[in-house]
């Protein structure tokens, strides 16, 4: 139990800016759970945001992933022009709708919304 006299110099700290890149992260929740998604270059890392544990880490993509989003256990990465589909840490598959870098992601309900940077927009299922 801490006192008023405890130094501040020895009480814990966790800091999740400082194992990000520059890619927003994602905060989403499952079950009784709320996670946090960060991206480490072509690969990302899941923390359990109550402890600020480290939970998963993904298997790297085939290039630097610039965006991200999460819903359920299916995190969707865009690298590149395309959209990598992980399921928990494994990657499913490589969805191409896009001819030029892909400039954003959002997941509305069941639907995956990515636009690139020609201002193309793809609605998915």
């Amino acid at each position: 139990m801490e006192t008023a006299t405890d130094p501040l110099l020895y009480r814990p700290l966790r800091l999740v800016g400082m194992v990000t890149d520059a890619v927003p992260f994602v905060v989403h929740r499952l079950g009784d759970h709320t996670f946090i998604v960060v991206v480490i270059g072509s690969a990302f890392h899941v923390y359990n945001l109550d402890k600020l544990a480290l939970c998963m880490v993904s298997r790297p993509a085939h290039g630097p992933i610039t965006h991200i989003e999460a819903i359920n256990q299916v995190t969707f990465a865009a690298v590149g022009s395309e959209i990598v589909v992980f399921y928990r840490a494994k990657i499913t598959q490589t969805l191409s709708y896009h001819n030029a870098a892909i400039n954003g992601l959002l997941v509305v309900g069941h639907l995956l919304i990515s636009f690139d940077v020609e201002n193309n927009v793809n609605v998915s299922n």
